[in-house]
């Protein structure tokens, strides 16, 4: 059986280790004969990382809600314009000069449009899950560990999809399986993908 490495792979479980760290340090700096100022000096770089990786993530999750408010906004301005333009550009001479002049695109059918499973990539304590945005919103992603229960993994508006979960046994690796449906001006819609899986080592 392989030994388990103390430091937490992925950064949701170290960051939670790495506030473990500093509330045992102040707990038990003695014990080890570190004086305070010793000890102050080991939690400063501790609290360092920490407040990094918080920084960060505040930075992503900032980042992930104004690109979802871009695109809500992008889909309701698409139906706004096209109407407008399909009643102005009767107007003869004028299509050209507000490049009006093509042919609207065929909305897609539901009935034959699923999204693509594509390739994955698997690096430590992540699975990457390449897929095609087309003319969508984006994707829903469903998750299971059997391919038949499935859970909501989340939307998803750039490919790759990240799976960020722990393995549920430590140090054992777990087949996960994917399945996608596209949003289309932020409903569901159209058919599932395929399923996807891979092995997810850690």
């Amino acid at each position: 059986m392989a030994k388990k490495d103390y430091y937490p792979e992925g950064t949701p479980a170290l960051l939670q280790w790495l506030q473990l760290q500093v509330q045992q340090w102040n707990l038990h700096y003695a014990d080890f004969g570190f004086t305070m100022e010793q000890m102050k000096l080991i939690v400063d770089r501790i609290q360092a990382l920490i407040n990094k990786i918080q920084a960060v993530a505040k930075l992503q999750a900032d980042a992930a809600e104004a690109v979802r408010s871009r695109d809500e906004l992008a889909a309701s301005f698409e139906t706004w314009y096209r109407a407008e333009i399909q009643r102005d550009r009767r107007v003869e001479n004028l299509p050209a000069a507000f490049k009006w002049d093509g042919t609207a695109q065929a909305p897609p059918n539901p009935d034959t449009t699923q999204p693509t499973v594509g390739s994955f990539h698997a690096a430590p304590g992540q699975i990457d899950l390449d897929w095609a945005r087309g003319p969508f919103d984006g994707v829903d992603v469903d998750l299971s560990y059997d391919g038949q229960a499935w859970a909501p993994g989340g939307f998803d508006n750039r490919s790759p999809y990240e799976d960020r979960r722990p393995l549920r046994t430590p140090g054992t690796p777990e087949t996960r399986y994917y399945r996608l449906r596209f949003r289309y001006k932020g409903e569901p819609f159209g058919q599932y993908s395929a399923v996807g899986q891979v092995v997810a080592a850690g």
